[in-house]
């Protein structure tokens, strides 16, 4: 069934392994470009360190920079890492692996593309009548719109993904995470270059896995705002140093999604969309005071 409509779904084990290199080639980038410690933030006024807060809203739930480092029991040399690293991932994870209609954002000054919003808005409106059905239309309109026309030639989903890319990595390395960048010789442009290459990876998985009849929902804070340690859709983050059956965090409050856990509904039949099954747990920081 899935030869005759010219494409093979990806297998769930597959879809895990690279979602988890992408959480990993994140956390690398953040590692690399991040300043050393929160002592290098020091020049920074309060609210412009806020401002990075507000950023990470859906993220956690404190309101303002002091508050959140000051629950932090990590070392001080951990936390930009930690903080850049759940920026990247909010913008991208929450854009590509939340919309299916991503690669249609519309950006000023853009004209004859498809819109992401009309496109959403058709979805919703067949979901309501036949909800297979609305899943079925986006997958054969992503799969088609995914198709390259002539030998050379990139598909309308390609061309889309190369302009919005570049565009949300001119976004980010504008917006308050650049106050957690470490000062670049080059003016920045090699790790700009870096992280378009993260985006755009990111959202071929992506697209790829829209064009699948599965639905994908990204969960977080409000998901999420209790740790459980035997919940499959979180993980504590490694910092935590938390064994595997360790209760000890149990009922505490989740300070920071350092990742979102991505979940999947329904099959490739188009069927048991009410089913869900964990393709990426969300990785959290978890209150420990």
């Amino acid at each position: 069934m899935a030869g005759d409509r010219g494409y093979a779904p990806k297998e769930d084990r597959l879809v895990r392994d690279e979602l988890s290199k992408l959480g990993e080639k994140i956390r690398n980038w953040a590692r690399r470009h991040s300043v050393s410690s929160l002592a290098d933030l020091e020049g920074v006024s309060g609210d412009r360190k806020d401002l990075i807060v507000e950023e990470l809203r859906g993220y956690t739930v404190q309101a303002d920079w002091d508050t959140l480092i000051g629950k932090m029991t990590f070392s001080p040399s951990k936390i930009p890492t930690l903080l850049l690293q759940a920026l990247v991932v909010k913008d991208v994870f929450e854009r590509m692996f939340g919309d299916a209609f991503f690669a249609f954002t519309k950006f000023r000054g853009e004209s004859n593309v498809l819109d992401s919003e009309e496109m959403r808005r058709a979805h919703n409106m067949m979901a309501q009548i036949n909800e297979a059905d609305a899943h079925i239309w986006r997958s054969q309109t992503l799969q088609n719109l995914s198709k390259s026309v002539g030998s050379e030639s990139k598909s309308v989903v390609q061309q889309r993904i190369d302009s919005v890319c570049s565009q949300l990595v001119s976004d980010f390395v504008d917006n308050p995470a650049r106050e957690l960048l470490r000062p670049a010789r080059d003016g920045g442009s090699a790790r700009r270059k870096e992280l378009e290459a993260l985006y755009n990876g990111a959202a071929q998985l992506a697209s790829s896995l829209w064009t699948q009849r599965t639905f994908m929902v990204c969960q977080s804070q409000q998901g999420l705002p209790v740790f459980n340690v035997a919940n499959p859709a979180m993980s504590a983050h490694r910092l935590h140093q938390l064994d595997e059956d360790d209760q000890k965090l149990d009922g505490n409050k989740v300070m920071l999604f350092v990742q979102p856990a991505i979940l999947a509904f329904g099959t490739e039949n188009a069927e048991d969309y009410d089913r869900g099954k964990v393709w990426a747990p969300a990785i959290v920081v978890v209150d420990e005071k």
